[in-house]
């Protein structure tokens, strides 16, 4: 089972807060509340629309998307260390 999903679970099965979620897991707190967001959009897309549970399953097992278009471009060098 994957981070995202045992994120998931413990909030909405076992009712956790995204901190002890976060504390026990070892994960960033932001990062909790994003796959909780995720999830929700998820959710009122499922019942907003004819779609089957398959969009809900999807969100729940794909990985973490990460978009690095703003970041800047950094070059390594020594100084870095």
């Amino acid at each position: 089972m994957s981070t995202k999903q045992k994120i998931i679970l413990r909030n909405y099965r076992d009712g956790d807060s995204e901190r002890k979620i976060a504390r026990e897991l070892k994960v960033n707190r932001t990062s909790v509340r994003w796959y909780l967001q995720e999830y929700k959009r998820a959710r009122e897309k499922l019942f907003s629309c004819d779609t089957t549970d398959e969009v809900l399953l999807e969100d729940l097992v794909k990985p973490p998307t990460y978009n690095s278009e703003d970041r800047d471009k950094k070059k390594y060098t020594e100084e870095n260390d």
